[in-house]
């Protein structure tokens, strides 16, 4: 994913640099999809509280915890509110 790097170059969701990722990750032509709807499933479908329930057998059996992605998408949610 695209939006992970980007988070963790700090490049921030409202700047250009976002905007262009965007466009490089759903395009920008006729077959596109709509932002608007990428977004909305996007945000269905983030929740960080029910991440954290699921790392924490893992926690509990001192176990490494699965990565988040959820940073990941509330900055490409972020950067979809923004650039739509």
């Amino acid at each position: 994913m695209l939006a992970g790097p980007a988070r963790e170059r700090d490049i921030a969701p409202e700047s250009a640099e976002a905007a262009q990722l965007l466009d490089e990750l759903l395009g920008t032509g006729v077959d596109a999809p709509r932002r608007a709807e990428v977004l909305e499933r996007i945000e269905a479908g983030v929740d960080a509280l029910a991440e954290r329930y699921r790392n924490l057998p893992a926690l509990i059996r001192s176990e490494q915890p699965l990565l988040t992605t959820a940073p990941d998408y509330q900055w490409l949610a972020q950067a979809l509110r923004t650039h739509s």
